[in-house]
């Protein structure tokens, strides 16, 4: 039988302690705040969050499910966040009643890529991106939030391989010319046709000052 969470009793208790707990985040004016309490919050959450994620069966609409998902992405949870999408996107789990002009998933997306492109080190966050586009590859999504993703993956990986990172941003820059993926892609391109330096390793006088005569002979 389909897991209706509307008539479970455990669900409506936990329903009733998600809103005590949105009223308390709504009290607080601070993003940074907020975003710890969701973090100290979400454990509380496991006792009705865990059953569900091993069972596979939210039902289509279940807010708790959703908002704990919607924090751990807010509270950088990632690991979480991937296993609650991965059910989500099965169960095709309806967004928070708050929200009314993005659908779950959309919300994931674009929260995470904002968060990975504002951070000061994008490239931690790689192995989640890419596990969120393979989670997502077949979700149609409104174009910017696509293009928002696509950038912030190569963003992610512009350290590690320029033509990796430019191919991402190119992608990005044809969903939607307007995220801030041009820049990049020109940036990355400028790095790609650098040229390598070459450097000639040279033998420390002062090194070998100390080094045995059978060694010197070869200076």
């Amino acid at each position: 039988p389909t897991y209706s969470a509307v008539h479970d009793h455990h669900y409506r208790a936990w329903n009733y302690k998600l809103k005590a707990d949105l009223s308390r985040l709504n009290q607080i004016p601070s993003k940074m705040e907020r975003n710890e309490v969701k973090r100290l919050s979400v454990p509380e959450y496991d006792e009705y969050i865990q059953p569900l994620l091993v069972s596979g069966q939210t039902g289509k609409n279940n807010d708790v499910f959703a908002w704990v998902l919607v924090w751990c992405v807010d509270a950088g949870l990632l690991d979480q966040a991937m296993k609650m999408l991965a059910v989500a996107l099965v169960n095709e789990l309806t967004p928070p009643r708050l929200f009314t002009s993005r659908k779950l998933p959309e919300i994931v997306v674009e929260d995470l890529s904002a968060m990975v492109i504002e951070h000061q080190t994008p490239e931690m966050f790689k192995d989640y991106l890419l596990k969120l586009e393979d989670l997502t590859k077949e979700t149609s999504f409104p174009d910017y939030i696509r293009a928002k993703l696509y950038r912030a993956l190569g963003q992610a990986m512009m350290k590690q391989s320029a033509p990796d990172a430019a191919e991402w941003f190119e992608k990005s820059f044809e969903y939607n010319p307007k995220v801030g993926a041009k820049a990049l892609l020109k940036k990355c391109r400028k790095l790609m046709d650098a040229p390598v330096r070459k450097t000639t390793r040279r033998r420390s006088r002062d090194t070998l000052k100390h080094a045995p005569d059978d060694a010197k002979q070869y200076d």
